[in-house]
């Protein structure tokens, strides 16, 4: 679900897994049919029938969806009997510097918060226990969340906000509604809270899983 240009399809088919990718953009599925099979579909309404997969991934696009509870009761209506779900969002700011450091900045800085579509806070199921509670709801069993974490190579503050103008949608609308200025004290801001880790700052996710009954 949500699958981009098909970086978790291509990992799945590499393991020998048959793969189906959907996402509501046309040219983030054109990107992706070099790599899987895939539909143009709305995962609050996904165009396949009751029990289709053994399996549903979902690769940090949980907080893009407008209502999480039905993408979820979606996923599990699509997973046959005994299917495994698995998705995974980022980790609190406080223990995900990578993320904390340009939210933190954005908080300090930018007056200027252009209307987008409705959707969860960015960091709304790092609270392990509402991300549990989203897959026990969509009636998925056998519950478990897995904290990871590595270091993302960083060459400034500013690369780093380069990145999230061009690799976000959310955050990027953000950033582009402030003024040269503000971008300045964002990329301060930032600069200040990953200077000590020498360019190698922390990243952390969290990863659940479960069952259909």
């Amino acid at each position: 679900m949500a699958t981009g240009p098909g970086i978790v399809a291509r990992a799945a088919r590499a393991r020998g897994a048959r793969t189906v990718g959907v996402d509501f953009s046309r040219s983030m599925a054109a990107l992706a049919r070099s790599v899987t099979d895939v539909v143009v579909g709305d995962v609050d309404a996904l165009p396949f029938a009751k029990a289709s997969f053994d399996v549903a991934l979902c690769n940090f696009g949980l907080l893009h969806f407008g209502s999480p509870e039905r993408a979820l009761g979606e996923i599990a209506r699509v997973l046959a009997p005994g299917g495994r779900a698995a998705l995974s969002v980022w980790a609190g700011p406080d223990t995900n510097l990578f993320f904390g450091a340009v939210y933190r900045a954005i908080e300090k800085n930018a007056p200027r918060r252009p209307d987008v579509p409705p959707a969860p806070a960015f960091f709304h199921f790092a609270d392990e226990a509402r991300f549990r509670g989203l897959l026990a709801g969509a009636g998925l069993g056998d519950v478990a969340i897995e904290r990871v974490g590595w270091k993302a190579r960083v060459a400034s503050a500013r690369s780093m906000v380069d990145l999230f103008l061009e690799g976000s949608v959310r955050t990027a609308a953000i950033l582009r509604a402030q003024d040269a200025s503000t971008l300045e004290r964002i990329t301060a801001s930032i600069e200040q809270e990953i200077a000590p880790c020498a360019g190698a700052v922390p990243v952390a996710a969290l990863v659940a899983r479960g069952r259909k009954g």
